[in-house]
């Protein structure tokens, strides 16, 4: 299971292409966890929507890279640039001990498309 998780991790965090419009939310989440500040679960929900709306674009990206290595280099790339706050999201996420329902029902979902993107990657 933690093999699983592992690569489910790897996939959320370095497969993630283009900005969608939650940039500026995500920003002032990431702010509050610099501070140090209680996250509230509007907050999470934030992180999860950034997270998800970047797996579903990467798991399109990555249907139109194909094979091409190259391409998937520059990709990659772009993900720091684009999704700067993914790192730190998922390290609170995956220690988050307050999930409400609704939010650990985003994370199960984000995981399990985390998963079948890092298979669909390790076939390649």
């Amino acid at each position: 299971m933690k093999k699983v998780l592992s690569l489910a991790l790897l996939a959320l965090v370095f497969i993630l292409p283009s900005c969608g419009s939650s940039q500026g939310n995500a920003e002032s989440v990431n702010q509050k966890i610099e501070k140090g500040e209680q996250l509230s679960q509007e907050d999470y929900s934030v992180m999860l929507d950034y997270l998800t709306d970047a797996m579903t674009s990467a798991e399109n990206k990555l249907k139109e890279i194909g094979d091409d290595k190259e391409k998937l280099k520059d990709f990659e790339t772009q993900m720091d640039k684009n999704y700067p706050y993914s790192e730190t999201f998922m390290k609170n996420l995956s220690s988050a001990k307050d999930l409400d329902d609704a939010n650990k029902k985003k994370l199960q979902e984000l995981f399990a498309k985390a998963i079948t993107i890092s298979m669909q990657m390790s076939g390649r």
